[in-house]
């Protein structure tokens, strides 16, 4: 046996309770071995979760900013879409004033926090970041420098920064074809916060930015250049209270 389902008898776990599991072994006339393994589990907590089904964003779960509408589209269509329009805007027009961000906020100075996300994006070639996406520490319109953010950097090539006070992070590359879905997770441990991709087995470590980060952070995406060849997908979001391998 590989995998094993609790369901708990139909309704679930419960969230946040600890659940104790033996294992045994059995051949085909029903004998049991002794007890090969004792485990000791606990339901992890979903803090948060969104995965933008339908077509309308979720207003008990997000702040919603659009004030330069003229020179950024943002949609939901089963993910969440920030797509500048070509010719109009600016980095300081659009960077940080066009977005969303989430209600719920998770303290990184404290426990265990984990802040996942699958991310697409489109840039035809190098250029600047075209937009920003992943936790930020207050308003993105106010505090776009206390952020931890993932940058699209081109075809083959993710770059990914990280600004907070007192802290940058010069910008680093890390090689996949961000012009698919890929799945990322930010863990925040006790101050300590690490941003992680999802190769399709395991979880690789992008980039560690250290220890020392303190208050609540939230999910945040926004558009920074006026082309509408940049565009990005966030989708899938959630904020738990454990890691996981």
């Amino acid at each position: 046996v590989q995998t094993y389902e609790d369901t708990n008898g139909g309704p679930g776990l419960t969230e946040g309770q600890q659940y104790f599991y033996e294992v045994r072994a059995y051949n085909a006339t029903g004998q049991y071995s002794s007890v090969e393994a004792n485990i000791t589990i606990s339901s992890t907590i979903i803090q948060f979760q969104d995965d933008f089904a339908g077509t309308t964003l979720d207003s008990a779960k997000w702040n919603f900013a659009n004030p330069d509408s003229t020179y950024m589209d943002m949609a939901q269509n089963g993910n969440y879409k920030i797509q500048p329009k070509s010719g109009s805007g600016s980095a300081g027009l659009t960077m940080g004033h066009n977005n969303i961000n989430s209600k719920v906020e998770a303290d990184v100075g404290s426990g265990v926090h984990v802040f996942g996300f699958d991310l697409r994006t489109e840039l035809p070639s190098s250029a600047n970041p075209p937009f920003y996406a992943g936790i930020i520490k207050g308003d993105p319109a106010t505090a776009i420098t206390n952020a931890i953010f993932f940058i699209r950097g081109n075809a083959t090539e993710a770059a990914y920064n990280m600004w907070d006070t007192g802290k940058v992070n010069t910008q680093d590359t890390y090689t996949l074809d961000t012009s698919v879905t890929q799945t990322f997770k930010i863990v925040a441990n006790n101050g300590s916060l690490s941003l992680h991709h999802w190769n399709g087995s395991s979880w690789d470590l992008m980039t560690d930015f250290g220890s020392g980060f303190t208050g609540n952070y939230r999910f945040f995406s926004t558009g920074v250049e006026g082309d509408s060849r940049y565009w990005h997908e966030l989708d899938n979001t959630y904020i738990t209270n454990q890691d996981y391998s």
